[in-house]
Order: C-alpha cells, then structure tokens, then sequence
C-alpha cells in the first residue's frame, strides 16, 4: 500500500508512524497519526486517571488514524499492540508550579 505522508501533512500536519514488527523484527504493520487534538487527549487522560491505559490507547488510534494498514484497526492482537504505542502521541510540556 503506497502512503503520501506529504499530502497527509498538508491535510492533518505533523504526521507519527507506528509500525509493529513481529519477533523477528520484520515490519507486519504500519499506521500514520495525526497529532491529538484537546478533545482527543481529554478523553485518553480520563481513561488513564481510571487505569484503563489500553482504552486510552485505542481511543487515540482510532481518532488519529489517517492512513496506513487496516488490519491495525481490525486485528485484535495488532489494535492492542498499537494502542499501546498510540498513548506515546500525548506529548506533554515540561511545567514548574511554585507558590509566591
């Protein structure tokens, strides 16, 4: 399956790859994400505060998916795989909070 990551760019902008490998590290699956939005890490952060890390995961892969290989979405096995990967896409900033 031949993937324009330029135009996903332009239509999303930056773009993530997430690829699974198998045991003996032969690419089986590849997926493009889109950066998550407010709404999208709002949900996954509310997920995680109920330990429920995997339902973050697939909440994200499933909103930030644009392109790539299905069976990531439809094989169960790959979905957690990736799922798990996906949280990585909430990047948060470094932060200092003191009291004045």
């Amino acid at each position: 399956m031949e993937v324009n990551i330029e135009n996903l760019k332009k239509e999303h902008g930056d773009i993530q790859t997430l690829t699974l490998k198998d045991k003996a590290g032969k690419t089986v699956a590849t997926a493009y994400l889109k950066e998550p939005g407010r709404v999208v890490v709002a949900r996954a952060m509310s997920l995680i505060a109920q330990s429920k890390p995997l339902e973050a995961g697939e909440f994200i892969l499933e909103n930030c998916f644009v392109g790539g290989d299905q069976t990531i979405l439809e094989n169960e096995k790959f979905k957690m795989s990736a799922s798990m990967q996906a949280v990585q896409l909430v990047e948060l900033l470094d932060g200092e909070l003191k009291k004045n």
